[in-house]
């Protein structure tokens, strides 16, 4: 029907019959025109924006919606729904279009791949990409490649490679000024020309940094430690804004330390928190985290500040559990008079003398002695003493290596039953197969051929790796390279320690582990000797200016040497040692390094090693090239090159060209039980262990190590002696038990520094020689300083008011050093006259070089991809020389791909192609 819109102006009832009409005839075309066919009905049809759904007809075809189906004349009909696509589960791998790979062809065709895509076989993996540096630009469709060979590696066509940068190489060279702009709100360029050439459009460029830093992140060099969260540690506080942290996160000073804003006085007048912990000052409370509802003035009630006591032993028991040396020291504990009692506290019986013959028994099947006696003297009942080991794990579980998997309660899988079973699994919670974990269509043969992914993780196979979820690119043929292949060994207990702390079954375990054969020692770790007797007398001794015993025998019993343990107290850390937080760094014996000489010295380093500035860790400029020419330093670590071992810090002389020589691989012994004896020290399972860890034939002996005699015991009587004036035991007994003879040995005590110098802990500063400072006189007569050096006072070095603020405006000294204001400068020492507002003026901005690459070397040690970049850093033109350093080959171009190679069966070296 045609409607007449010049009769529809004019009469506007016939706009309102328009409006009811025109939906009708659009949406509906099919049911007005039903007689029109053909082209006429189709082009009546609503044309979308978007496709809609498909409609099936009766005829089998789909057609593209209602209106077209019918007027093809063809009943719409639901369509039928898609069978599910059920596949078998046999491996047989097909690749699709060289990409995607897929366990066999039905999975291929359940992802929508076509039969003419898929091609039978895993994808081949591309062989590695070998270019070289040479720096010839060329555009492949807008992406930008450092030569042709790199482009063709990433799989570019051959016809679409242009020679050049993609964009002009003109305006493809930036200067340095900064002008910073940001792309899309994400990221950040120098300036806008940097941005262009990194193909970004001119649209996307918006002036000013991106909104997530801060518009002025222009920061020093100047190394002033700040920790965020207690996590993340930067140089300076502006380094770690411009990283995104907040300002109230940011906290001065290095990560787990007390934070460098708190700057307190030294001014003593001690706070008590909670009753608890005392501090010299509130200041120093509240720098430590305490609220100041909890600030108590006046120290803490529980010791007097005058609790002064002799040495004198009068043994007293509080309440009958915690023991004290005498009185005095119980009262100062906060012990009341009335609990106090005469005496020692009756706890075990002191007769409790057990011998050294080893006699295993078991505490109710927990708890495991050395023999009965040890057991009733740790107050065990004979009724739970057992004899024999306690039955944790039978010792002669000894299973194949069968792969028949098991599963243990649907939770823990293993490879075999046998294995199932030493574990401790009940025969009726076995059931044969894996643990169904993974899910039904990964199914994998039992194939063994090892693979590794990320150098980490080891499968059986590339399957197995690939259901884990593995990436294919990062699957690698072979075991991982942890541990060598042939470390086989027998469950038999010979149990052996390393380095007196960690303990293992037997040595083959140890060496699995990468314990070298000079650290391991028969036996179990000595924790504490069972027979170890000591009295009660308090005469106390410090080992190593660490930890402090009661008495010497106590130190000796908890593994202690004789030659470090020293008698009286340790000498602990003054509770009036407070220090500025003023940065003047010093570095002890060149190895550990403090912000000033005060915090070395409240940390126990002696004046004559503490030396002004910075530990000499890494020169700045140590820059090693990526040649590969193993070295190994000390026969023990391994460096890529000479350069890079040097820079570690390792000596010349300890440097040996080649790998490090491991274990050969190819010492496989038998687990037969022989045991031999090498030179009456070291024990070895039988003579092939003994040979594979180096040693000679003609000291192998056969049978076990003639251990020393468990016969010596002593009683506890205390009657000291003294051995060469060096060495005290309790008494002669002990001393003979540890091998001194009768000649040396001498009764009585050692004498060594009298044991009678007791000061107080009031606070009148004290200075000796101008040098080091103690809390009062008394203090530093004790450290052996004559009264004539003494002086009242504290010491004259830096001033303790030296506080600053945060606020930046960068000065310059002398044109060389940088400071973030005047006043840290001043701090510093620096004059007045020689500070200039300003950041030192170190290298112009305007320093532009090309990336042609053509070496060049300065002085025969450094070397630079051209001359400019050389000039750049510093260098005279009378240094630079064209060419490469002498000292490597220029040619030298190697992959990182392992193949190792032997050059005259001496050097075992990887190929880096």
């Amino acid at each position: 029907a045609q409607f007449n819109l010049k009769a529809v102006k004019q009469n506007s009832a016939s706009i309102k019959m328009l409006f009811l009409a025109l939906p009708l005839a659009v949406i509906f075309p099919c049911l007005i025109a039903t007689a029109n066919t053909g082209s006429m009905c189709k082009s009546n049809c609503p044309v979308y924006v978007r496709a809609p759904d498909t409609v099936c007809g009766a005829d089998g075809k789909q057609y593209y919606d209602k209106c077209r189906a019918m007027c093809a004349g063809v009943k719409v009909i639901p369509c039928p729904k898609k069978p599910p696509c059920i596949c078998i589960k046999i491996y047989k791998p097909v690749c699709v279009k060289g990409k995607k790979e897929y366990a066999n062809a039905c999975l291929a065709r359940c992802d929508g791949a076509r039969a003419k895509h898929i091609v039978d076989g895993p994808c081949s993996r591309r062989p590695p990409c070998i270019c070289a540096n040479i720096y010839s630009p060329v555009c492949v469709k807008g992406k930008e490649y450092g030569n042709a060979c790199l482009a063709r590696c990433d799989g570019a066509n051959p016809n679409d490679v242009y020679k050049g940068p993609c964009s002009n190489p003109r305006s493809c060279v930036c200067t340095k000024i900064y002008r910073p702009v940001c792309v899309k709100g994400k990221k950040e360029y120098a300036n806008a020309c940097l941005a262009r050439c990194d193909g970004a459009k001119s649209k996307y460029i918006v002036n000013g940094r991106c909104k997530k830093r801060p518009p002025t992140c222009v920061c020093t060099k100047i190394y002033r430690p700040v920790c965020v969260k207690g996590k993340k540690e930067y140089a300076n506080a502006c380094l770690a804004r411009c990283d995104g942290a907040k300002s109230k996160y940011i906290v001065n000073g290095r990560c787990k330390k007390r934070p460098p804003t708190c700057v307190c006085t030294k001014i003593y007048r001690p706070v008590c928190v909670k009753g608890k912990k005392e501090y010299a000052n509130a200041c120093l409370a509240r720098c430590d985290g305490a609220k100041s509802k909890y600030i108590v003035n006046g120290r803490c009630k529980k010791r007097p500040p005058t609790c002064v006591c002799t040495k004198i032993y009068r043994p007293v028991c509080v309440k009958g559990k915690k023991e004290y040396a005498n009185a005095c020291l119980a009262r100062c504990d906060g012990a009341k008079s009335k609990y106090i009692v005469n005496g020692r506290c009756k706890r075990r019986p002191p007769t409790c003398v057990c011998t050294k013959i080893y006699r295993p028994v078991c505490v109710k099947g927990k708890k495991e002695y050395a023999n009965a006696c040890l057991a009733r003297c740790d107050g065990a009942k004979s009724k739970y003493i057992v004899n024999g080991r306690c039955k944790k794990r039978p010792p002669t579980c000894v299973c194949t290596k069968i792969y028949r998997p098991v599963c243990v309660k649907g939770k823990k899988e293993y490879a075999n039953a046998c294995l199932a079973r030493c574990d401790g699994a009940k025969s009726k919670y076995i059931v044969n197969g894996r643990c169904k974990k993974r899910p039904p269509t990964c199914v994998c043969t039992k194939i063994y051929r090892p693979v590794c992914v990320k150098g980490k993780k080891e499968y059986a196979n590339a399957c197995l790796a690939r259901c884990d979820g593995a990436k294919s690119k990062y699957i690698v043929n072979g075991r991982c390279k942890k541990r060598p292949p042939t470390c086989v060994c027998t469950k038999i207990y010979r149990p052996v320690c390393v380095k007196g702390k960690k303990e293992y079954a037997n040595a083959c375990f140890a060496r699995c582990d990468g314990a070298k054969s000079k650290y391991i020692v028969n036996g179990r770790c000595k924790k504490r000797p069972p027979t170890c007797v000591c009295t009660k007398i308090y005469r106390p001794v410090c080992v190593k200016g660490k930890k402090e015993y009661a008495n010497a025998c106590l130190a000796r019993c908890d593994g202690a040497k004789s030659k470090y343990i020293v008698n009286g107290r340790c000498k602990k850390r003054p509770p009036t040692c407070v220090c500025t937080k003023i940065y003047r760094p010093v570095c002890v014996k060149g190895k550990k390094e403090y912000a000033n000489a005060c915090l070395a010295r409240c940390d126990g380093a002696k004046s004559k090693y503490i030396v002004n500035g910075r530990c000499k860790k890494r020169p700045p400029t140590c820059v090693c090239t990526k040649i590969y020419r193993p070295v190994c330093v000390k026969g023990k670590k391994e460096y890529a090159n000479a350069c890079l071992a040097r820079c570690d810090g390792a000596k010349s002389k300890y440097i040996v060209n080649g790998r490090c020589k491991k274990r050969p691989p190819t010492c496989v012994c038998t687990k037969i039980y022989r045991p031999v004896c090498v030179k009456g020290k070291k024990e070895y399972a039988n003579a092939c262990l003994a040979r594979c860890d180096g040693a000679k034939s003609k000291y192998i002996v056969n049978g076990r190590c003639k251990k020393r005699p468990p016969t010596c015991v002593c009683t506890k009587i205390y009657r000291p002696v003294c051995v060469k004036g060096k060495k005290e035991y309790a008494n002669a007994c002990l001393a003979r038990c540890d091998g001194a003879k009768s000649k040396y040995i001498v009764n009585g005590r050692c004498k060594r520094r009298p044991p009678t110098c007791v000061c107080t802990k009031i606070y009148r500063p004290v200075c000796v020689k101008g040098k080091k400072e103690y809390a009062n006189a008394c203090l530093a007569r004790c450290d052996g300083a004559k009264s004539k050096y003494i002086v009242n006072g504290r010491c004259k070095k830096r001033p303790p008011t030296c506080v600053c603020t945060k606020i930046y405006r960068p000065v310059c000294v002398k044109g060389k050093k940088e400071y973030a204001n005047a006043c840290l400068a001043r701090c510093d020492g620096a004059k007045s006259k020689y500070i200039v507002n300003g950041r030192c003026k170190r290298r112009p901005p305007t320093c532009v070089c090309t990336k042609i690459y053509r070496p060049v070397c300065v002085k025969g040690k450094k070397e630079y991809a051209n001359a400019c970049l050389a000039r750049c850093d510093g260098a005279k033109s009378k240094y630079i020389v064209n060419g490469r350093c002498k000292k490597r080959p220029p040619t030298c171009v190697c992959t990182k791909i392992y193949r190792p190679v032997c050059v005259k069966g001496k050097k075992n070296m990887p190929t880096l192609v």
